[in-house]
């Protein structure tokens, strides 16, 4: 009776990224078995179109800064933004060190992207300061002595926002990691005009609907440039964008505690939206699974709940966690004369699990069984589906 479970379960034991083919022999030589699994290609990283449609994202990075002190890290910041963007499947414009004409020119060309896609990201690291309440990003031409040349030499942040309006974005995002050190402080004519005159960013003026604004720190506040590689805040950004599954309202939320305890809650980073939907930068890892063939019962279950049974028709997603995923597969099999047990004849069943276009094929039959085996038999099989957290990547085990 057992002996059908014992070559299953060795069998799924071998099995890791991929199937082997193989044969083999159980030791009750009565039984004569034959078991198969059809060879496979290994998991990769997994998409899957949450929220469908074009990215695009225009990512600037100003740190040779000619009259205001250069910062190390903004051009270090916005080479990994969109490097990660990239891979996320953005359409990335990557622009660094620009003057006043070239931020408007780039700004400009961005808005005409923008008309046809459906998810818009504008990455901006460096000098910024707010005015009377409006935020102004400062271009590395800039010479700047009094309240009135910021206008002048810098760039609204209005202009990003007016190029970011089109009825066919789904979603805007724009993330600021400025304000990390003020170059204007120490000028008279700077201190003459406070209060109009004020450290950080200001809350958002006209941002489009749909619109998620993301700042290095709170309004008010001046932001880290870091003293490694990356400032505190785009740091956190890195660490966490890739990983599968982070909903954008928790994505930025695990970057708001990664900065609070690295900048000893010095650094509070903070949003303004009026976003509705979900969006994921990577969607959560899934698997789909469908029992091709079973000669009685079989059941798949995924983290202690159904996802498929014989008799279904198609394939089952399921979203997996990251980490590690629990999954049973439950095999009956009988045989009936007039509703009375009897003794088996041969029994088969071929479960098949994709992702991605990327197939694992688990295949098992008996075709002549012992007289003895009667009724109904069961095995179960269990496994292990990982979910990598970074990259999203899957492996059964």
């Amino acid at each position: 009776m057992r002996a059908p479970a014992s070559t299953m379960l060795k069998l799924i034991a071998a099995t890791v990224l991929t199937v082997a083919i193989c044969n083999h022999e159980e030791a009750n030589s009565s039984a004569k078995k034959t078991a198969t699994a059809r060879a496979v290609k290994e998991y990769d990283s997994l998409s899957l179109p949450i929220q469908n449609g074009k990215r695009v994202a225009l990512v600037i990075g100003n740190s040779a800064y000619r009259h205001h002190g250069i910062l190390r890290n903004p051009v270090n910041d916005a080479a990994g933004m969109a490097e990660a963007l990239t891979q996320l499947g953005f359409q990335v414009t990557h622009k660094p060190n620009l003057t006043r004409a070239e931020m408007d020119q780039s700004i400009q060309e961005f808005g005409s992207k923008i008309s046809d896609s459906e998810i818009a990201l504008f990455y901006y690291a460096g000098h910024a300061v707010q005015i009377n309440g409006n935020n102004y990003l400062i271009p590395t031409d800039a010479q700047i002595t009094d309240v009135q040349k910021v206008e002048v030499d810098a760039v609204n942040a209005e202009a990003v926002f007016n190029a970011m309006r089109s009825e066919r974005v789904q979603l805007n995002l724009i993330i600021l990691d400025a304000c990390r050190d003020n170059p204007f402080r120490k000028l008279t004519s700077f201190k003459a005009a406070l209060p109009d005159f004020a450290p950080g960013l200001a809350p958002p003026k006209n941002a489009p609907d749909g619109t998620l604004i993301a700042y290095a720190t709170e309004p008010g506040r001046l932001a880290s440039d870091g003293s490694g590689k990356h400032s505190p805040y785009t740091r956190a950004l890195l660490k966490f964008i890739r990983q599968p599954g982070l909903e954008l309202e928790d994505f930025f939320k695990r970057v708001r505690e990664h900065v609070k305890e690295n900048t000893d809650k010095e650094q509070i980073p903070w949003e303004n939206t009026s976003v509705t939907g979900d969006f994921f930068f990577s969607p959560p890892a899934f698997i789909e699974c469908q029992i091709e063939e079973a000669d009685d019962e079989a059941y798949v279950y995924i983290n202690d709940s159904p996802v498929v049974v014989s008799g279904d028709r198609g394939l089952r997603k399921v979203f997996l966690n990251p980490g590690s995923n629990s999954m049973e597969i439950k095999i009956y099999n009988q045989k009936t004369r007039r509703g009375i047990l009897g003794p088996r004849e041969g029994w088969r069943y071929t479960i098949k699990f994709r992702s991605s276009g990327k197939e694992i094929v688990f295949s098992e039959s008996e075709d002549n069984p012992p007289d003895e085996h009667w009724g109904k038999t069961f095995t179960r099989i269990k496994r292990i589906i990982d979910v990598d957290e970074n990259t999203g990547l899957v492996t059964i085990r």
